[in-house]
Order: structure tokens, then C-alpha cells, then sequence
């Protein structure tokens, strides 16, 4: 298995991601690259919690994969170019009441 920083590297230099992980959803979005995201079915589906929330916080829903859907068409159109503008306002917001300052 390669080692966190590898990961980061592998995901900074690729130009698409496919994943099924909240990680690789936010470093996607981080690093600005086009992604799928496929949801885990079964008995560990609520591991799509997060994920589905920071999409939904970035109107990024239409980057989820459905069965029949083509990742190639759903990653060049839907999901190219993603932005986390505000993303640090919001992150700023939590630590200050985290924070009490």
C-alpha cells in the first residue's frame, strides 16, 4: 500500500479520480481534480455519510455514480473543474466557535 504522502502524490498528478471515499472526495476537491464518486452499497453504506454531506455542502451531488451512468461522460462533463471556494470561510467559522474566540 502506498504511504499517505504517495497517495496525496498519486491523486495531485492524476487527471481523474474514481472513489468510493470520503478522503478521496475531499482531496479531489482540494487539489481541483475531476472525479467520480461511487457510493458503497450493503452492510458498510454508511460509510457514504460524509461524503455525501461535504457534496452536498458543494453542490457536487452530480458527481455520484448510478448504475448505467458512464463514468467517462459523468467525469468530463458533471464533475471537471471542481471548487472549494468558501471552503476555508467555513473552516475558519468552525475553529473560531471551536475555539471560543
Amino acid at each position: 500500500a502506498p504511504s499517505p504522502q504517495q497517495w496525496l502524490a498519486q491523486i495531485h498528478h492524476a487527471k481523474g479520480i474514481v472513489t468510493n471515499s470520503f478522503h478521496g472526495v475531499m482531496f479531489s476537491l482540494i487539489f481541483g481534480k475531476p472525479f467520480v464518486f461511487i457510493p458503497i452499497v450493503g452492510q458498510y453504506s454508511g460509510l457514504n455519510v460524509r461524503a455525501f454531506s461535504i457534496l452536498d455542502r458543494f453542490d457536487r451531488m452530480d458527481c455520484v455514480y448510478h448504475p448505467g451512468d458512464s463514468l467517462r461522460e459523468k467525469m468530463s462533463v458533471a464533475c471537471e473543474n471542481p471548487s472549494l471556494s468558501g471552503f476555508g470561510d467555513v473552516g475558519y467559522s468552525f475553529l473560531k466557535r471551536a475555539l471560543e474566540l
